[in-house]
């Protein structure tokens, strides 16, 4: 009697298997790695169900089971049920008519731009909600072939058999695979994050696509699919945003071209005009970026800042597009133009303030930059009020709002005078930011640790004086902050102007750690050795530095650490070689002949001291240099 509204399945309940009591397997429809997919059908209700059969010994598709049980989202499979038998687990889900991406590629389908920009959509919108489950859910091997386009039009994610849970504790995730043509380069070296999955999805949409697409679309592509990871988008929601915004541009174009064919044919020339003209825009614009980066690369201190005008023409040609204000931030920064750069930027966004309304990401660093100033300028000034305010706004407009209000907090802390500061609020919110630190340097997606822990460095050392009667170290403190915030830039592959930032702190702060360390005759040979240690990591820092620095007064500055600090340690004779090579190499430098020019002074050599303050005499500035005067009188030359 059940059977009379089902009569397909009267031969098939005969012949096929019952799963469960009650799910019979008409046929198979896939096979794949981890086990076979059979249609089915529930007797009960009379449903198909499309079941997928995992192993007992595979642990890999028990894996797979257990995960998807734990996922529900629109475009991700629905599973409905588990069941263990004899040969195996039987996963059973929705069974879902249609063919893959692959399948309509390979048949001769060819997908126009709005499909490809919708269905690149959907799929951001699944990485982001896999990427924020707790703990993150990486996929792991995004490809048309596992991308399902139902009868009803739907897009399906399908084959979790190598996604795995990401561990919040590691960097990385230990990679389960890929699919050649898809995967990235990091799977391959076994190790995979949330960019992974975005670096598959980039790749997809290219095939999708056939390459084709607006300068905006293809930067996608080319920025996702990027071999160092640090340089992809760090989020499935950048993705997301960029296809939206491509998407809503080309819908606005479609209506304008739609109204105008309705009868307003000299209207339709001036529509496509304006396309041309906007699109003409963006290339120009992407173009200006790529020139002033080459131009960085190829030529450093450019006399004319010619990469610094080029970064600002873009700029000012696409005011709404954040890549130009982080590109001209980094120049001021490597270039001691800080201040100039931030006004330039300020201005720009009083200039547009619709356009640049949610620039986050430079407000961020913006935010850092003020509360942390610049070791690569010291021209620069720390301005708690302006970080304060800074992170008030991300904390309104911002992910992690918690946060980005403690910062706020911190810096408005900071404000006060010495001695007005609450120190044990101070102490309470370091504190926080290392553990958050601790906790959160090994999510690939967590893109601040460095930055906070800068944060922390800079606290210790810019108020050491006043954290010293609070019975803290804040040189050891504050080295300490700055160490992990090296390894975090490693770890997490930040970009070298930040590692160049945090070299330059550790080397400096280690330098006055170790000149504030001077032994009395009661202090033991410990403390000696400690203020030994310090120099001793100062010039470590430095020689790390210098192979990764080309800025000239960077490597000149380094030197000159280094020269003092063989002198303070005692050991006069390795002091001399770098005061000698210095000179070899900068003989037109004043300070740097200055400060040689005291060394040989306190090392009994005054006939050598007074030759070089001879020679000193016609670099120009001289006269108006008050060390040189000072020297120059000293020695009566």
């Amino acid at each position: 009697m059940f059977f009379c509204f089902l009569p397909e399945v009267i031969l098939i309940a005969v012949h096929g298997r019952v799963i469960g009591k009650k799910y019979v397997l008409i046929e198979t429809i896939g096979k794949g790695g981890f086990g076979e997919v059979y249609l089915s059908v529930d007797l009960n209700l009379g449903k198909k169900w499309a079941i997928k059969r995992l192993l007992s010994h595979d642990n890999e598709g028990i894996h797979e089971a257990a995960m998807m049980k734990e996922l529900d989202y629109v475009t991700l499979p629905r599973v409905v049920d588990l069941i263990g038998e004899e040969d195996g687990v039987y996963l059973v889900m929705d069974f879902l008519r249609g063919r893959s991406l692959g399948d309509l590629l390979r048949s001769g389908r060819r997908f126009s731009q709005e499909e490809t920009l919708e269905i690149g959509i959907q799929l951001a919108k699944t990485l982001e909600y896999l990427h924020k489950k707790d703990p993150p859910v990486l996929y792991q091997d995004m490809k048309p072939d596992n991308i399902l386009l139902t009868d009803e039009g739907q897009i399906k994610l399908v084959d979790f058999g190598l996604a795995s849970w990401m561990k919040l504790d590691s960097p990385g995730e230990k990679a389960r695979g890929g699919t050649k043509g898809y995967a990235a380069p990091e799977q391959y070296g076994g190790i995979c994050d949330p960019t992974t999955d975005l670096f598959g999805l980039g790749r997809t949409l290219k095939l999708l696509s056939r390459g084709k697409g607006t300068f905006a679309f293809k930067y996608v592509l080319r920025k996702s699919t990027r071999d160092n990871k640090n340089q992809r988008f760090q989020s499935a929601r950048e993705v997301c945003t960029r296809l939206e915004h491509i998407y809503e541009n080309k819908r606005q174009n479609q209506k304008m071209t739609t109204w105008i064919l309705g009868g307003l044919t000299v209207l339709l020339v001036a529509g496509f005009g304006f396309r041309m003209i906007a699109e003409i825009e963006q290339q120009r614009y992407f173009k200006l970026l790529d020139e002033a980066s080459q131009l960085e690369h190829r030529v450093q201190n450019v006399p004319d800042d010619k990469a610094f005008r080029i970064c600002k023409k873009a700029v000012e040609l696409c005011p709404e597009k954040e890549e130009g204000y982080l590109k001209l931030l980094d120049l001021g920064r490597e270039n001691e133009q800080t201040q100039m750069t931030v006004d330039w930027i300020l201005s720009m966004w009083e200039s547009y303030p619709n356009d640049t309304s949610e620039h986050l990401e430079v407000k961020k660093q913006l935010g850092f930059l003020y509360f942390c100033g610049n070791s690569l300028d010291p021209d620069f000034n720390i301005d708690y009020n302006m970080s304060a305010k800074i992170f008030d706004h991300l904390a309104e407009k911002g992910k992690q709002p918690d946060e980005w209000k403690k910062l706020e907090e911190l810096a408005k802390s900071l404000e006060q005078f010495g001695t007005d500061i609450n120190w044990n609020k101070v102490q309470d919110s370091l504190d926080f930011f290392k553990r958050y630190g601790e906790r959160m340097v090994h999510r690939q997606d967590s893109d601040y640790v460095c930055e906070l822990y800068l944060i922390c460095g800079s606290t210790y050392l810019s108020e050491a004086s006043f954290l010293k009667n609070e019975n803290i170290d804040p040189y050891c403190e504050g080295i300490s902050c700055y160490e992990k915030a090296y390894e975090s830039a490693k770890l997490l592959q930040k970009d070298i102007r930040l590692r160049q930032e945090i070299l330059e702190r550790l080397a400096s702060s280690c330098y006055m750690a170790g000149l504030l360390e001077t032994p009395s005759d009661e202090v033991s040979a410990d403390h000696d050795g400690q203020r030994d240690s310090n120099l001793d990591k100062s010039i470590n820092y430095g020689k790390q530095l210098m192979k990764i620095v080309n800025k000239q007064e960077l490597k000149q500055r380094i030197l000159l650490r280094e020269a003092a600090a063989k002198s303070f340690q005692g050991n006069s004779e390795e002091a001399m070689k770098c005061y000698e090579s210095f000179y070899q190499q900068y003989p037109k430098h004043l300070e740097g002949i200055c400060a040689y020019t005291e060394f040989l002074i306190e090392n009994q050599q005054p006939d050598h001291a007074r030759e070089m303050i001879r020679q000193a005499a016609s670099i120009p500035g001289a006269g108006d240099n008050r060390n040189y005067q000072i020297l120059k009188e000293r020695l009566e030359v």
